[in-house]
């Protein structure tokens, strides 16, 4: 039996956000949005997610330290998830990261707090819808 076919997708860029949305829910996907770390801090506390569609790059957000740099959002979020930071939030829950700025440093980072996948924008949609059906199966 796979994990719900749910996912919170984590994206501050509006163009992108509805592209995506409409893309995941045509093929089946119930699809939450967050577009900044405390937005997505709350979600994940409140959602029962099958996997996380994840930038890498989004603002901090209301309530969240003004020194927290959008360049390191997602890490942060990955961080609090992956430590059960978040009371409500599943710690396993598969996070894919969708970035425009792949920098190795970033990744390798990510992947040892437990990230699932780390794929780069543009990336094919297609290839975006398999990686999530993989993470939920």
């Amino acid at each position: 039996m796979g994990r719900r076919a749910h996912v919170l997708f984590i994206e501050d860029e509006e163009y992108r956000n509805d592209k995506m949305i409409r893309f995941l829910r045509a093929n089946g996907l119930e699809v939450s949005l967050a577009g900044t770390l405390s937005e997505a801090l709350s979600a994940a506390q409140s959602g029962n997610y099958g996997c996380i569609l994840l930038d890498v790059m989004i603002p901090p957000g209301e309530g969240e330290n003004s020194e927290s740099e959008a360049l390191t959002a997602g890490v942060e979020f990955l961080r609090r998830l992956r430590g059960g930071a978040l009371p409500g939030a599943d710690a396993q829950t598969p996070v894919i990261v969708l970035t425009g700025r792949p920098e190795a440093a970033v990744e390798e980072e990510m992947r040892a707090l437990g990230l699932d996948a780390f794929l780069n924008k543009p990336e094919s949609m297609k290839v975006v819808l398999s990686t999530i059906q993989k993470a939920i199966a």
